[in-house]
C-alpha cells in the first residue's frame, strides 16, 4: 500500500481588489486525487475586519466550498497582520476536501457592501496527495 504525501502548494494571488465581487480565478487542476488539510491567506498590508464593507474569500472545487475566511462582519472576521498568514475554515462534511485527479480548484472573492482590498495575497495550502 503506498503511503500517503503532505505537501505544500503556494499561490501568489496578488492584489485582491475591494469592488471584487463573485470574482473566481482557476488556479489549480489537480494533478492527483488529494485532501485538503489546510487553507491559509496572507497578504502584504493589514486590514482590519469590518461590519458593512468586507469579503469572503472561498476556495472552490465546482460549486462546492473546501475551504472560506471572511474579514468582515468585525464581531467575527479576520483581521489580516501584514506579512502574517491566516487560517481558513477548511471544510471536511460530505468529503468537500477531498479532489479528484483533474478537479479544478479555484478561489472566489466574494464583496459585502463596498469590500476590503487585499494587496499582495498569498494562498498557502496543505494536502495530501493520494497518488494516481
Amino acid at each position: 500500500m503506498r503511503e500517503y504525501v503532505k505537501k505544500t502548494k503556494v499561490f501568489h494571488l496578488g492584489a485582491l481588489a475591494a469592488s471584487a465581487d463573485s470574482v473566481l480565478w482557476a488556479i489549480w487542476k489537480t494533478p492527483a486525487a488529494i485532501k485538503i488539510t489546510a487553507a491559509r491567506l496572507a497578504a502584504n498590508t493589514a486590514c482590519n475586519a469590518a461590519n458593512t464593507n468586507y469579503n469572503t474569500w472561498n476556495l472552490k472545487n465546482g460549486s462546492v466550498v473546501v475551504a472560506s475566511i471572511a474579514n468582515g462582519p468585525a464581531s467575527g472576521g479576520t483581521s489580516f497582520t501584514a506579512g502574517a498568514f491566516s487560517s481558513m475554515t477548511v471544510v471536511d462534511a460530505a468529503g468537500a476536501s477531498e479532489l479528484a485527479a483533474g478537479d479544478t480548484l479555484s478561489f472566489v472573492s466574494v464583496k459585502q457592501g463596498n469590500g476590503l482590498a487585499l494587496v499582495g495575497a498569498v494562498l498557502q495550502i496543505e494536502y495530501y496527495d493520494y497518488g494516481n
